[in-house]
C-alpha cells in the first residue's frame, strides 16, 4: 500500500542534433537495448544492468558516449574502471558527482 509502486522510466531527449538517453532502475539490459541507437549520450544505471552488458554493447554501437551510473562501493567502481580500461573502449565513462554533459 505504498504510494511509490517501484515504477521507473527511461527516456530520450533530443536537442537540435544532439541526443541523450537516460535509464533508471530497469529490469535488465534487454529493456533498453533497442533504444541505444544513434545517441550522443546513453546514461545507464548499473544496479539492475550488469556493466559487462554495456561494455559488450559499446564494442559495436552508434552511441558516442556511455555513462554508467548508480554504482556500488569503491571496490566495485575500481573493478569496473579496470574492466573498461582493459576493454580498450574509449566510449564508456563512469558517472561522478558534479559530472556535466554538454548537449
Amino acid at each position: 500500500n505504498l504510494p511509490n509502486r517501484g515504477e521507473c522510466n527511461s527516456f530520450r531527449i533530443d536537442v537540435g542534433n544532439k541526443s541523450l538517453f537516460y535509464s533508471a532502475d530497469i529490469g535488465n539490459f534487454n529493456d533498453i537495448e533497442s533504444q541505444l541507437v544513434d545517441l550522443d549520450y546513453a546514461i545507464v544505471e548499473s544496479t539492475h544492468v550488469p556493466p559487462y552488458a554495456v561494455i559488450e554493447h559499446a564494442k559495436d554501437t552508434t552511441v558516442r558516449q556511455y555513462i554508467i551510473t548508480h554504482l556500488g562501493n569503491d571496490t566495485e567502481v575500481r573493478e569496473l574502471k579496470q574492466k573498461i580500461d582493459s576493454s580498450g573502449l574509449k566510449n564508456i565513462n563512469i558517472a561522478y558527482d558534479g559530472l556535466r554533459l554538454e548537449l
